[in-house]
């Protein structure tokens, strides 16, 4: 008998030594490709800025630190001034493909941050009209910096409240600038006849502000506009045209070529000038990174192993039937937009005072409570069914392993996605000051994530369980969005990336579930990342 195991016990290791080696062959290809993907990414991305001189430095104001500013030009050539303003939730970086573009081109293009984004620490003002003229004065303190003298006429270039913002200077200041192009725009007033040579960039996807691009339009054109026309005249500063950018949203409209070559084109007839530019294509060197950067993820968890004996999986069994799973995942999400809408309207929690960064504190909330309720209803069912709401064991025995290893994956997330993108696209390490900002929405995110993975990894639950919840947990916030206009109104514009976000970090978070067999490392690995975007990218407030 034993003589007859032996043969059986050889040929399993034999087999097993076979998978190891082919699962270790497959790592190392995936790597390399990976590897690969991200560093041609990388080059495409630093190519557009190797022959630019680029200075970063700050405008003096009335404020402590200033106003931060990036400054963009040709070696030897010093063409006329562009200013170049972002948009809400935004900072300079975003709007950098302009800025490579015109300086490519010989133009001088300076980028800058408003108050309460970025790196700028002066709070944004809540008040709408206060605001306005807090934006339009840090707008006026760049635009001063930037002309060599007086008689220098500049190009304003402006995105959603930046275009806003720049539409309004001009019409105070027209005698100073030659040309505006206003991308993506929410203008409180249509423009008028004394904003020199307009030029409105709108996505093609952005359905909503069509009708108000053609608009701006009319005045020129007899109130019979079209797209991708010129009218007026540009010697006269009466130039209007609206192109509608294809098959890109209000983000994308930013990062499209057809966005640059069409704004650099309408500045150069502005001004009577004939240079040309080197358009790149910041978007496919963005999406080769950030795939190349998720397809590493795959080899690199391959550093984590498996907790003794699967415990994490008794954290998973019970579910015995689909209706608790989907009363669970439902029940939640439906009551919290209901609740949520008096706590916001009748500011029955001091949400703005406790998180001061605009949209984030009510956003915080609704994770909180979506969480809360779903921990409640996961601990009740898990007692009706004789389970432990939480192995105590287990939570003690892995207290620290578990914190160290979701530090390990947030430390992958922030070298090779949170670096390329403070460098090529949006500010993602926040100042000091947003880092109490990112503690108290962490605790209140923390609940969710815990409660979304508990019911989505495992055993007992439904296939495409995660999916689910994500489609389920987007129709509550948009009922959200509806309830509280004022308060969460943005989330319609950034919801692209919060479904991008919760696919690839779903996916992460999944890796991590079927590598050690606990979800608790990616529900504490997720809740710091989404705190920590909140925290970096929302305006801060007073």
């Amino acid at each position: 008998m034993a003589s007859h195991a032996e043969p059986q016990t050889q040929t399993t290791r034999k087999l097993q030594d076979r998978f190891n080696r082919s699962s270790l062959l497959i790592t190392g290809l995936v790597a390399i490709i990976g590897l690969a993907g991200y560093l041609i990414a990388l080059n495409g991305l630093l190519l557009g800025r190797s022959p630019l001189i680029i200075e970063r430095t700050r405008v003096q104001n009335d404020t402590p630190d200033g106003i931060p500013v990036t400054i963009f030009r040709s070696e030897g050539r010093t063409g006329p001034p562009v200013i170049i303003a972002h948009g809400f939730s935004g900072s300079q970086q975003i709007m950098h493909s302009f800025a490579l573009t015109l300086a490519d081109a010989g133009y001088t293009a300076y980028t800058f941050d408003f108050p309460g984004h970025g790196l700028n620490v002066t709070p944004l003002r809540e008040e709408r009209s206060a605001r306005n003229e807090q934006l339009t004065a840090a707008l006026n303190q760049v635009v001063q910096f930037a002309r060599p003298d007086a008689e220098t006429p500049v190009a304003l270039i402006g995105h959603s409240m930046g275009a806003e913002t720049v539409v309004n200077y001009a019409r105070a200041n027209s005698q100073d600038v030659e040309a505006v192009v206003a991308i993506s725009p929410f203008l409180q007033e249509p423009p008028t006849e004394d904003i020199p040579n307009l030029l409105v960039l709108t996505g093609a996807l952005e359905f909503g502000l069509r009708l108000p691009a053609l608009q701006m339009i009319d005045q020129a054109a007899a109130g019979l506009g079209q797209p991708g026309r010129v009218y007026g005249d540009f010697a006269e500063d009466t130039a209007r045209e609206v192109v509608f950018v294809p098959w890109v949203e209000h983000i994308g409209v930013l990062l499209s070529p057809v966005s640059a070559r069409a704004t650099l084109a309408w500045i150069n007839q502005s001004f009577g000038r004939e240079f040309t530019g080197q358009v790149t294509n910041r978007a496919l060197w963005l999406v080769l990174l950030y795939l190349s950067a998720s397809v590493l993820f795959w080899p690199f968890t391959r550093l984590l192993r498996p907790f003794t004996g699967q415990a994490g999986e008794r954290l998973h069994t019970g579910f015995v039937n689909w209706r608790w799973w989907f009363a669970l995942a439902l029940i939640p999400a439906l009551v919290t937009p209901l609740l949520l809408w008096p706590l916001l309207a009748f500011n029955l929690l001091p949400v703005n005072e406790a998180v001061p960064v605009l949209v984030g504190g009510p956003l915080a909330l609704f994770f909180a409570m979506v969480g809360v309720f779903t921990i409640t209803g996961l601990v009740i069912q898990r007692f009706r069914t004789h389970g432990q709401a939480i192995p105590r064991l287990y939570v003690r025995r892995n207290a620290l392993l578990i914190p160290v290893l979701a530090l390990l994956v947030v430390g992958y997330v922030f070298l090779l996605f949170g670096v390329p993108t403070q460098f090529f696209l949006i500010n993602y390490f926040p100042p000091p000051v947003r880092l109490g900002v990112f503690a108290i929405v962490f605790v209140a995110m923390l609940p969710y994530f815990f409660a979304d993975e508990w019911l989505t990894r495992g055993p007992g639950t439904p296939p495409w369980a995660y999916a689910m919840t994500k489609v389920i947990f987007f129709l509550a916030l948009l009922l959200a969005v509806i309830l509280n206009l004022n308060s969460l109104f943005f989330l319609i514009i950034v919801a692209p990336l919060l479904v991008i976000y919760f696919l690839i970090y779903g996916m992460f978070s999944g890796r991590v579930y079927r590598r050690t067999g606990t979800f608790m490392i990616g529900a504490l690995a997720n809740a710091i990342i989404f705190a920590w975007i909140v925290a970096a990218v929302f305006p801060l407030v007073s």
